[in-house]
């Protein structure tokens, strides 16, 4: 039943081919007008390779930093651009000085130090406290090291600024660094350092660094179980009155917010 439905099919197509001819020779004509149209489309300006598109001089005139920047009673600069888009603010503060501060021996301390202003708790609140009133008002606070700068940042709604500048700012000028979240942070590190080289091109990243800048420069300075055994609470309180004041400090805010604010 299926082979007789099959040879029905196949001859009326050779049918249809044959006793209607002009249907085929229009369908051809349709086909050769379609692709003259397209080759003719260059004419439109659709070029026929990519080098051969022209743009039109850019042009960019850059921002009179003047109309942004304002300065806080201690003498912190501050930069402030409003964008009232999405009812959210970002802030973020660059303080002068990072990795390259870490004394020889203590190779580490800057990114110890950033991360527990933020884990370890702040100001009247435990870090477990801290974290839940983070996660209540639904901002991010962040604080971390770089080679040459420390940054810390907050993003809020432009409704709950000012409960997220509190939780912010008690952490950059009140840490509690927490002995717990400290050990805790270390064993997380030790763990990591063990894997270090499992990962061929992290071994290469370093020796190259090495090779580069030599061993006593800071761009190839390496946290080893060592040094981050040496590190001590103190340690970090010191390295945190030293680097997060307000004479080295410079803020950049942006978002759903007024400079007089």
């Amino acid at each position: 039943m299926r082979i007789r439905t099959l040879k029905t099919l196949v001859a009326v197509t050779l049918v249809a081919a044959f006793c209607c001819p002009e249907d085929a020779d229009a369908k051809r004509k349709k086909r050769k007008k379609g692709r003259r149209g397209a080759a003719s489309s260059t004419n439109t300006g659709i070029v026929r390779h990519p080098d051969q598109l022209v743009y039109p001089p850019l042009t960019y005139q850059a921002p009179d930093r003047s109309q942004y920047r304002h300065e806080l009673n201690n003498g912190i600069p501050v930069y402030v651009v409003t964008d009232g888009s999405l009812p959210l603010i970002d802030i973020a503060i660059t303080a002068r000085g990072g990795d390259y501060l870490d004394p020889p021996g203590k190779e580490g301390l800057a990114g110890i130090t950033c991360n527990q202003m933020r884990d370890g708790g702040a100001g009247d609140m435990d870090p477990k406290t801290y974290d839940e009133e983070i996660d209540f008002l639904a901002v991010s606070v962040g604080v971390g090291s770089g080679n040459r700068e420390s940054t810390a940042s907050l993003n809020v709604l432009s409704k709950d600024l000012d409960a997220g500048l509190d939780l912010l700012f008690d952490a950059l000028r009140r840490p509690r660094f927490d002995a717990e979240r400290l050990a805790l942070y270390k064993k997380r590190r030790h763990q990591r350092l063990e894997r270090r080289n499992d990962s061929t091109p992290g071994i290469e990243r370093r020796e190259w660094q090495r090779l580069i800048y030599g061993d006593d420069h800071f761009e190839s300075a390496q946290v080893t179980k060592g040094s981050l055994d040496s590190i001590s609470r103190q340690d970090m309180i010191d390295f945190h009155q030293r680097l997060w004041h307000p004479g080295n400090l410079i803020i950049a805010v942006s978002g759903d917010v007024e400079p007089s604010r």
